[in-house]
């Protein structure tokens, strides 16, 4: 009986977990959200799709330059490890711009100046997004460490604390300033606070703060 009553138990916390995730929550359940997703990337895909190509380019060159062997820019011994640290800088400035602004404050979402997130759908759909931005940042910061493990077991090249800040800096500042003039002002997928009444003031001060941190790591 005991072992009966444990099984029964295990099967109604299962339905209570299932229930709400079959009719709302599950993508791969749900075919009004798997529309609502459709629909978004139909509408938005080239803006969705434009930073993360601007970013891509930006990682790709600085992999070339911090690999490649005959270097003329800088010192030949710290452009690497500037190269490797911007990367992992622009890596951890999307998951700081993320994790406080989408998630913490709620500031904002990926599309929510285009859907809003007043609803159980706009915010699924918001949801989803914001977890492609997040496994974007995922992989560029896994890129920059490859890259700096690299960097630093190759003879010659600097190890230098001060050359790692201003890349980590540097590279933050980047993120900030090409998502903020792509997301922002080129296509307005989202505002930096959607609640304020002057929204182009709040996404004038994010561009500014990347300006900041690059002038910082200069």
């Amino acid at each position: 009986m005991k072992k009966n009553g444990v099984t029964l138990k295990k099967r109604a916390v299962l339905i209570i977990l299932l229930v709400p995730a079959r009719s709302f929550c599950c993508v791969n359940c749900n075919p009004q959200l798997q529309s609502a997703i459709k629909a978004s990337w139909q509408e938005n895909g080239m803006a969705i799709v434009s930073p993360f190509m601007a970013l891509l380019l930006i990682t790709g060159f600085l992999c070339w330059l911090a690999l490649r062997k005959n270097r003329k820019l800088l010192s030949p011994a710290a452009v690497p490890l500037l190269c490797a640290s911007m990367v992992l800088g622009m890596g951890l400035g999307g998951f700081a711009d993320g994790i406080v602004f989408h998630q913490i404050l709620q500031w904002h979402e990926m599309l929510s100046n285009r859907m809003p997130t007043d609803n159980l759908l706009g915010k699924s759909v918001n949801m989803f997004w914001d977890g492609i931005f997040h496994l974007f940042t995922l992989l560029t910061t896994l890129t920059g460490m490859l890259l700096m493990w690299k960097v630093l077991k190759t003879a010659h090249n600097s190890d230098s604390g001060y050359f790692l800040g201003a890349g980590l800096l540097a590279g933050w500042g980047i993120f900030n300033l090409v998502e903020g003039v792509i997301n922002h002002e080129a296509f307005g997928l989202h505002n930096v606070r959607e609640a304020a009444d002057r929204k182009e003031f709040w996404n004038l001060g994010f561009h500014f703060l990347g300006i900041g941190l690059i002038a910082a790591g200069a």
